[in-house]
């Protein structure tokens, strides 16, 4: 007569489904870590591509700038069209994540020599600059800069962007442009030519 099989004690079979659920709880949060972890790690990769994308927007932006600088001295302010188009030194600009390079214009060309930079529409500003410097700036009020050629500039700030008038002085002191700034975009710019005559710059109207 076969012996009758044993039964286990019913703690025995009470341990096997607490440490089966253990188990689970285990791998579904090792899963979500992972699943935490390669999300953080793609998105620090998706930031990073699109730095790269924008930056190589900006420095084609930088090199027109200076190009332009080189064969247009007299000239201070840029709009957008004297950049871009079929006939101007970059055909077109790709957006990455829909930021606006129309905010840069009008670009005062002097700024070429620091960081150029761009605000996405999620407010993250990426900059370019080649171990450039950030513009400098100043308490409110009047105040002055020169430049190592001898011209001369004179800026109203407030609260730490050009905000109100601003003339420009060529090196031989003759007075270059007029030009008024609000929150450290501008809105006007008159360009004074050696002969006297005074041109909008914004419009368009450039010397020869």
């Amino acid at each position: 007569m076969d012996p009758t099989p044993e039964t286990p004690p019913a703690n025995a079979r009470a341990r096997k489904p607490g440490l089966a659920k253990i188990i689970i709880a285990v791998l579904v949060l090792a899963a979500l870590a992972f699943s935490g972890w390669f999300g953080l790690r793609f998105a620090q990769m998706r930031a990073a591509t699109v730095e790269k994308a924008v930056q190589s927007n900006l420095s084609q932006l930088l090199a027109a700038l200076e190009q332009f600088a080189l064969e247009s001295p007299d000239r201070l302010f840029l709009r957008f069209e004297d950049i871009y188009g079929e006939k101007a030194y970059l055909k077109s600009v790709r957006p990455v994540r829909d930021e606006d390079y129309r905010a840069l214009f009008p670009f005062f060309l002097p700024d070429h020599r620091y960081l150029v930079s761009i605000r996405l529409p999620n407010g993250r500003v990426i900059q370019y600059g080649r171990d450039r410097t950030a513009r400098p700036s100043h308490p409110d009020g009047v105040h002055t800069e020169a430049t190592a050629q001898g011209e001369k500039f004179e800026f109203t700030w407030r609260g730490g962007v050009r905000h109100g008038p601003m003339r420009a002085w060529r090196a031989d002191g003759s007075l270059w442009c007029e030009a008024v700034f609000e929150e450290g975009r501008a809105v006007s710019a008159i360009h004074i030519t050696r002969d006297g005559r005074r041109l909008d710059e914004l419009k368009g109207e450039v010397p020869p």
